[in-house]
């Protein structure tokens, strides 16, 4: 198993296996130090069993959670990314859409063909939280499972002055207590449909840059209103700067409730110094539950869990929200990037994290009030941190700059190629040619995804 920062993403094993049941475990590696990345799972430490409304589940969730709350663990979680459970674990290439993955490769390489039932569950047992954060099902009556990172903005604006969930914890006995979160809402993706050609088709020749994506977008607006038909919320997402447009269909809960939320000391365990560290010892999950007509959402999509967790050498996938990349991004745009956008970024973080140090400072009551937007600006703060440090890496724009080399000389060592694409190059031109030739490319190389519907 790995453990990560990033947002919380459901665990699959291939398959579905064991009991409707949440098992957090215990990442202890081989020798005598920590984060040597080899290791084995230990003993189960405890698990978190879905409550209902039977007096028994909910004493043994007040006992486990009363343990919990004693200790703090490192939880381990394993990320439609690839990963192999070995001893030595490591993460195979890409991140993938869920109506394009690389069928061959998973075929050729680790003897798995995801049919599209498959495809179907994972993508409607994912859910996105809120803005975009990961969450996941995890039982038939609605429970939602996500980062205590990403369900925090819901705790804090529950919190008051004489009622802290944030600092103190939260946790619901029966359904009756569990407490409903204003302006959350969980979106579920049920369907994806490509749209490229009839968006493409609003282009007319001789339209300037300009009047093109105009025109694009009144059939992108009439796409959506037609959507709205099916009782789903639609939404466009443009792909590779547009060289693939694909519609998503969600199903939309916006009565949703909290159930657990740690308290913060050990959701956040090792604060900033342990962020974004490996290994990292806190308990950063939290539940929610979605509801429809005042009652319990029911689930037929949901991600069961594993008595044992993953074997060795066990193939096992990632699905979450948000899942981007920036990995076709030219050489000059992460120059740009490096040399100036993330520094006025980290500036403005900055800035901005001093403040709200000097608000907190002045009484327990503001530091109650900053606390969640003073966790969000150093997060990010440390996250970019880190990508500056990556960008100024000398090997990896290397890298990059061959990469680009060899692309170059493959568009130029064919006339249709070189016509179509040709001239690319600078920050940002030409990006937008090169990403539908590696669309292009990538349809090429796959041709037998397309036999593999997403829904």
């Amino acid at each position: 198993m790995l453990e990560t920062q990033g947002d919380l993403k459901a665990g699959l094993c291939g398959q579905d296996c064991g009991r409707d049941e949440i098992e957090i475990r215990r990442w202890k590696p081989e020798g005598s130090e920590w984060g040597s990345g080899r290791g084995k799972m230990k003993d189960l430490s405890w698990r978190f069993v879905e409550m209902d409304d039977r007096r028994n589940s909910s004493a043994d969730f007040d006992k486990i959670w009363r343990d919990a709350m004693r200790r703090t663990i490192g939880l381990g979680v394993v990320v439609f990314s690839l990963a192999l459970c070995a001893q030595g674990v490591h993460a195979d290439e890409g991140m993938w859409l869920p109506n394009k993955l690389p069928v061959s490769e998973l075929k050729a390489n680790y003897g798995f063909t995801p049919t599209a039932d498959w495809v179907d569950h994972v993508m409607q047992a994912s859910v996105r939280f809120g803005n975009g954060g990961s969450a996941s099902f995890v039982s038939p009556d609605g429970l939602v499972m996500t980062n205590h990172h990403v369900g925090s903005e819901a705790v804090q604006d529950l919190s008051t002055k004489d009622r802290d969930y944030m600092g103190e914890g939260f946790y619901a006995r029966t359904r009756d207590e569990e407490v409903k979160c204003p302006g959350v809402e969980l979106n579920v993706l049920k369907k994806i449909e490509e749209i490229t050609d009839r968006v493409n088709a609003a282009v007319k020749p001789g339209m300037s840059t300009a009047d093109a994506a105009a025109a694009k977008r009144v059939v992108m607006a009439e796409i959506e209103n037609e959507a709205k038909k099916t009782g789903l919320q639609p939404e466009i997402v443009t792909l590779y700067q547009g060289a693939r447009y694909d519609l998503y269909l969600y199903k939309r809960y916006t009565d949703v409730r909290l159930v657990m939320a740690p308290e913060l000391q050990t959701a956040f365990f090792g604060g900033d110094v342990d962020n974004f560290e490996f290994p990292r010892h806190c308990l950063d999950a939290c539940f929610f539950r979605a509801y429809e007509d005042d009652k319990p959402a029911k689930i037929e999509h949901f991600l069961k869990w594993s008595e044992n967790g993953p074997k060795e050498k066990e193939l096992l996938f990632v699905s979450g929200h948000p899942g981007r990349t920036q990995r076709l991004h030219t050489t000059d745009h992460l120059k740009f990037l490096r040399d100036v956008w993330i520094p006025l970024i980290l500036e403005s973080y900055n800035q901005r994290e001093v403040s709200l140090i000097q608000f907190a400072s002045r009484s327990d009551e503001h530091k109650r009030i900053a606390l969640e937007d003073l966790l969000y600006i150093q997060n990010g703060r440390k996250a970019f941190g880190g990508i500056l440090a990556g960008l100024l890496d000398e090997r990896m724009l290397a890298t990059k700059d061959h990469e680009e080399q060899a692309l170059r000389a493959y568009v130029n060592g064919n006339e249709d190629r070189k016509k179509m694409y040709g001239g690319m190059g600078g920050a940002h031109q030409g990006d937008r040619r090169r990403e539908a030739l590696l669309c292009e490319l990538s349809a090429a190389r796959e041709p037998a995804d397309e036999a593999v519907p997403a829904s």
